[in-house]
């Protein structure tokens, strides 16, 4: 009973961690297409000859592999600036997004909407799902004011962050308002069709024209680009929780194996699992070694065995199956 009860608490806890892990290893992040979305860096225009805007000019007319740009920076120099809603707070990580950055993205919101090219900086605020938990604690978030790092904001929308996913590990997003400048193009998304070699090589001759217009030598200026991935982290309570059900599902394997002894012992017909054995004796002919069992007379099966220790077939096949084991 205790060998069968530790087996089925081992299968439910071993399904339990293969959800688990699939959440570590595989999280949920609501992001369309996630795997068409490139982190892309300009290396150029050193002595800053170039327009604001020259870049995603560039990109618009000459790529036609892309979907949509957008960028991202840090809100300030702090670390963790302070969000404020009432006499709640919390030090949270914070962004400066382009207008199109949800859009380019493809997530939607869980309350209320994305950022409107019509948003001026300073007004609206995206937050995370946790840091409007945190905030406002199940009231709805969306028209509420925050302060940030000491700045007035208006929550218009709420969208589901994941410390897995680089654009989406931020606790808050501002928008730049008609300033796209001060937030360079950083995200790029690929066509559905279009092919990663193909957009290297249109990267390579928009460098060229840039590099023309910088005054400055081809092999100075370059794009580079990266798949944006989702970041697997395990904590020391996920690997103590694996380390666990190791140790359970190897205890219940060890009671099943006791299981099947037993059950085996009891095939034989005796209540010890463990009888004594004689040492080994030549036979008549000399040739060859059996062992026969030294049990008492009283724990032969009946019918089975002489007490000058013959054997007859069914006895015989009792003692191999009980060898077996």
């Amino acid at each position: 009973m205790v060998a069968i009860l530790s087996l089925a608490i081992a299968i439910a806890l071993n399904t339990t961690m293969y959800g688990v892990l699939e959440g570590l290893l595989r999280p949920r992040v609501a992001v369309r297409n996630g795997e068409r979305v490139y982190e892309l860096r300009f290396f150029g225009d050193r002595r800053k000859l170039l327009a604001p805007d020259a870049v995603e000019q560039a990109l618009r007319t000459g790529l036609r592999t892309f979907e949509g740009v957008t960028g991202l920076i840090r809100y300030s120099r702090i670390d963790q600036p302070i969000a404020e809603a009432g006499n709640r707070f919390r030090r949270v990580k914070a962004a400066v997004v382009r207008t199109n950055f949800f859009d380019v993205l493809g997530t939607p919101p869980l309350q209320g909407r994305t950022l409107f090219s019509a948003d001026h900086a300073g007004e609206a605020a995206i937050i995370s799902h946790r840091l409007a938990e945190t905030l406002f604690q199940g009231e709805p978030a969306v028209g509420q004011p925050i302060v940030l790092d000491g700045k007035h904001h208006t929550v218009v929308g709420v969208v589901e962050g994941t410390p897995s996913y680089m654009p989406l590990s931020f606790d808050v997003w501002v928008p730049t308002g008609s300033e796209t400048r001060l937030v360079p193009v950083s995200l790029i998304r690929l066509r559905e069709q279009a092919s990663v070699p193909a957009m290297k090589a249109e990267l390579k001759v928009i460098a060229s024209r840039l590099a023309i217009a910088a005054g400055e030598l081809p092999s100075d200026v370059a794009f580079r680009f990266k798949p944006l991935r989702i970041v697997v982290g395990l904590r020391w309570i996920h690997r103590g929780l694996i380390a666990a059900v190791a140790a359970i599902l190897l205890v219940a394997c060890a009671n099943l194996a006791n299981l099947q002894l037993a059950r085996d012992c009891r095939a034989v017909g005796s209540s010890r699992c463990v009888p004594r054995l004689a040492p080994l004796a030549d036979n008549s002919s000399g040739t060859s070694l059996q062992r026969v069992p030294s049990w008492p007379v009283s724990d032969w099966p009946s019918g089975s065995c002489s007490p000058s220790g013959v054997c007859n077939p069914s006895w015989r096949s009792c003692r191999l199956r009980w060898m077996d084991t």
